[in-house]
């Protein structure tokens, strides 16, 4: 998984202030990989996206979705 990280790291130009953000941000990727795993289940599936490090709430911002 980790490997999986460190390319879409590459893919999507990411770096972070620290090893603790980006530990914080493997987190998040992780969580994010596993929904598109179980999504691929369906038609069409799903795959990872410039997303996949945001938290919820960055995810909403980011869209101009309204924080619940």
């Amino acid at each position: 998984m980790k490997k999986r990280f460190e390319e879409w790291m590459t893919e999507y130009h990411r770096t972070y202030k620290d090893d603790e953000e980006k530990a914080h941000r493997y987190d998040l990727f992780k969580d994010c990989d596993k929904m598109v795993d179980k999504l691929n289940v369906f038609p069409g599936g799903a795959a990872t996206n410039n997303f996949c490090d945001y938290s919820e709430d960055e995810r909403q911002l980011s869209t101009g979705a309204e924080l619940s």
